[in-house]
């Protein structure tokens, strides 16, 4: 399907995965590598526990792009192969296999700009701490 698989060092998250070809790898490793400079990477005091966790949160949501786009991708390419075949005997099944992946295409569509979104909330309070006061309370978040 046109995957290619990348791995990154030991010392990046984890993200020898297969990606689609279209997947801007190079521009989303480089993101990752500059957002991480503003996060601490010892834990010594309890706000730079607290901090660590912030830049986690940042991570996940960061590598939660990538997934929710692959997630897209393969949903595109499903749906390409279920528009291509017959009815079966069992009426409805391939209209419920369209439907799910049509559904799973545009629902991972927007995870991937929430996760976005929520990857540059944790970074723009890294940078600008003064201007995210919700991010040190949490409770006010939910």
């Amino acid at each position: 399907m046109g995957n290619v698989k990348i791995s990154f060092p030991a010392s990046f998250p984890d993200m020898s995965i297969s990606m689609p070809a279209s997947f801007p790898m190079d521009e989303f490793r480089k993101f990752g590598k500059a957002a991480v400079t503003f996060f601490p990477r010892a834990l010594t005091t309890p706000e730079a526990l607290d901090r660590q966790q912030r830049r986690l949160q940042s991570d996940w949501a960061w590598q939660a792009v990538r997934d929710r786009y692959r997630l897209c991708s393969e949903c595109n390419d499903e749906f390409k192969v279920l528009c291509d075949l017959e009815e079966t005997s069992q009426v409805g099944e391939l209209q419920y296999e369209q439907e799910r992946c049509i559904y799973t295409f545009f629902m991972g569509g927007l995870s991937v700009f929430e996760s976005f979104a929520f990857c540059l909330y944790f970074l723009g309070e890294a940078l600008k701490p003064a201007d995210f006061p919700l991010v040190r309370t949490p409770k006010e978040l939910c």
